[in-house]
């Protein structure tokens, strides 16, 4: 089997991984281990089989990152890019990110699960975002992002009836109440549904919205 080292990964000593943080937006890293780090210099393509190589690593891609298909980040460890990243969908979970360019999907991104993994993507864009945890910060703009749905802060935006399938999100009202005052409605989408039909091939998204 292909390991990291021979797509081009090498150690990174304490001294350039301090170097290194400095191009990275990431609050903690300060607090994180300095030893054990992997680095590719440069711009790395790869499928989504050979991204289970980063299980449980501590990976910097000080480049630009393309995963051709679906990248799927659930198998622990670190994965900082300070470039920009490209796939089909992308979803992370107990998983450790950084993203400090742009992140460009055709699908989905969504973020969910785990045990409070830090998460930052600087620049989603694509049809739709999803996120279910309080420790993932998605800098998502209407600009860049068609439907945007935060089911820890209960934030939306965009037209998520036209982006999303229905099946896959739900709203409701906040206190359910009977009175004569509106409520504001939430909107929850279901994160782990999405992520289970794109990886069987299913599509998640509004057919005038697949582009």
């Amino acid at each position: 089997m292909v390991t990291l080292e021979q797509i081009g990964f090498k150690a990174l000593s304490e001294s350039q991984f301090l170097i290194l943080m400095k191009k990275v937006y990431f609050e903690f890293a300060r607090y994180l281990e300095r030893q054990g780090w992997l680095i590719f210099e440069g711009d790395l393509e790869i499928n989504s089989d050979q991204l289970k190589l980063f299980e449980n690593c501590k990976v910097i891609i000080d480049g630009n990152l393309i995963v051709n298909g679906v990248m799927d980040c659930k198998y622990g460890g670190y994965l900082f890019v300070t470039g920009d990243v490209r796939a089909k969908s992308i979803f992370i979970q107990s998983t450790t990110c950084s993203f400090n360019g742009i992140s460009y999907f055709e699908e989905v991104l969504v973020v969910f699960g785990g045990d409070g993994e830090v998460v930052y993507i600087l620049e989603p864009r694509g049809p739709f975002v999803g996120n279910d945890t309080s420790s993932a910060l998605i800098q998502a703009t209407g600009e860049n992002v068609k439907a945007f749905v935060d089911n820890s802060l209960n934030e939306y935006f965009g037209d998520i009836e036209n982006t999303l399938r229905g099946e896959y999100f739900f709203i409701y009202d906040e206190d359910g109440y009977l009175d004569d005052e509106p409520d504001e409605p939430h909107i929850d989408c279901c994160c782990n549904l999405i992520y289970k039909d794109v990886l069987e091939g299913k599509n998640v998204l509004v057919k005038n919205n697949l582009s």
